[in-house]
């Protein structure tokens, strides 16, 4: 895995003709317009070179080391949380170490609530009988790094600064990480560590030098609700032209069948839909994401699907012989599974005409 991210880093390094005009000095101050967020402090002295916001995400935390071999991957235990989003790059004062850096961070979310969920280094674990962390490379070509969650590849293309390239290095040595969460969900991913540099372009003996801290961060928050209710007339279209209609105004909790209040719009609509059309009987399908067992999800979908059957029969007058409820599990996803957006377009309820 080492030497493919290299392979890459000089890659990169020797197609960007922007890179090497780019400052790539160790950050003395923080990045122009960055700040800390509200409720999470940085060590004294450290700059914040990287800030990436967004409203609504998901962070699956390793809890357990991730070890590679020649045979691929172990899959290990992850923490989830989903809601507003942050993540940071900050470089420490000169004479910070990796262990002082954690235990700074540790101790002040300790005292804000937070409990430890999982600790560990590049030789040794806070589990008795976990492996140690031993994949502890930055940035991977493959993404089999046990950093990837809280920053992953992709996710360097948000900074115009040379510095977090810099800072990731082709590997990185004395590498410490720590998930945390509170009573209220919020959880907190970091890494203390000090880059190998590969890169000519980067001031290799001062970033070598320099211990830095990544974070990522999930305050718990319900998703704005943003998908267009669709009339009768555009589910018949719909069905028309493709034989179903896929619904996305239909609200349940996480994991739970129960129809949410704001849903009785979509539902006022399958009524209508019906009403108009004497003779359309629905399949009522109800479709989840992958997260958690296949047989959960199974019983998941088709309660939910039963649950709109029992309300457009219940509230609004339409015959129970008119639907059929039932549930495909995650088996039919119309976009990947692996990011908070794509399953938030699996998770939905199709109309199919019998």
């Amino acid at each position: 895995m080492k030497k493919s991210f290299l392979s890459l880093l000089v890659a990169i390094a020797f197609t960007s003709s922007a890179f090497a005009s780019e400052d790539t000095a160790v950050p003395n101050s923080d990045a122009p317009g960055l700040s800390d967020p509200s409720d999470l402090k940085r060590i004294a002295g450290a700059f914040l070179f990287v800030r990436d916001d967004v409203a609504y995400d998901e962070i699956n935390a390793l809890i357990e080391p991730l070890w590679c071999n020649i045979d691929g991957c172990n899959k290990p235990k992850v923490a989830t949380a989903a809601g507003q989003r942050s993540r940071l790059m900050y470089v420490t004062p000169a004479g910070t170490s990796s262990l002082a850096a954690l235990r700074s961070y540790q101790q002040d979310l300790t005292a804000s609530g937070y409990k430890t969920l999982f600790e560990c280094d590049g030789e040794k674990s806070s589990s008795s009988e976990a492996k140690p962390c031993e994949q502890m490379d930055y940035l991977s070509s493959t993404g089999s790094s046990q950093l990837d969650a809280l920053f992953p590849k992709t996710s360097w293309t948000f900074s115009d600064s040379s510095a977090p390239s810099c800072a990731a290095g082709g590997t990185i040595r004395d590498a410490r990480y720590s998930v945390l969460q509170n009573p209220e969900g919020a959880l907190v991913a970091f890494a203390t560590f000090s880059p190998d540099i590969n890169s000519i372009y980067c001031d290799q003996a001062a970033y070598k030098g320099r211990v830095f801290v990544a974070v990522a961060r999930v305050q718990p928050k319900a998703r704005v609700q943003n998908m267009v209710a669709v009339s009768a007339s555009e589910m018949q279209k719909s069905m028309d032209s493709t034989g179903r209609v896929a619904l996305y105004g239909i609200f349940f909790d996480t994991g739970s069948s129960v129809i949410k209040a704001e849903s009785g719009t979509a539902l006022a609509e399958i009524a209508k839909l019906l009403n108009a059309n004497p003779a359309l009987k629905l399949h009522v399908v109800g479709h989840t994401d992958n997260q958690g067992s296949l047989d959960s999800n199974f019983a998941l979908s088709k309660a939910r699907a039963q649950a709109v059957s029992t309300a457009l029969s219940q509230n609004y007058a339409i015959a129970a012989a008119r639907l059929n409820a039932n549930g495909v599990s995650s088996l039919a996803p119309v976009a990947s599974n692996t990011d908070e957006a794509g399953r938030a377009k699996n998770r939905r309820v199709e109309l199919v005409p019998f």
